[in-house]
């Protein structure tokens, strides 16, 4: 095992050198130390690459839960609101409130608060697709 780097060690062992092949020897430790420093500090910084990666992807993974849970929470508060006319409209038409003619526009205006819904929802999911586009651009 390596022991710990003392600079005042090696300056002592610098000034034992008293022959050539003697500071050779010392040059090839000082190498091979600076190269495993080196590999060390190479490691930590792909960890911490890798480390830094894997968090933005989590970020991306719950924003991308996020989104879908709104999205599956509008979607269930539009089904609740026709769920709840339909029911109304039931009501009203077996009580014999209801004629014709207003059937025929309560369905009008249904067909276009729908029509209108799912032009909104086609809009929201060309923004979310942008929105996508632009992080992965990042």
């Amino acid at each position: 095992m390596d022991r710990e780097f003392s600079v005042d060690r090696a300056l002592k062992e610098i000034d034992g050198i008293s022959s050539l092949e003697t500071a050779r020897i010392t040059l090839r430790w000082a190498l091979e130390r600076l190269r495993l420093l080196e590999s060390r500090l190479d490691t930590g910084e792909s960890r911490a690459r890798e480390s830094t990666e894997s968090a933005e992807a989590a970020v991306r993974s719950a924003e991308e839960l996020r989104r879908e849970r709104d999205l599956a929470r509008k979607e269930e508060q539009r089904a609740k609101a026709i769920a709840a006319k339909l029911e109304a409209r039931f009501t009203e038409f077996g009580r014999g409130g209801m004629t014709a003619l207003s059937q025929a526009r309560n369905e009008a205006e249904l067909a276009e608060r729908e029509e209108s819904l799912k032009r909104r929802e086609e809009r929201q999911r060309e923004l979310t697709e942008a929105d996508r586009a632009l992080v992965e651009q990042e």
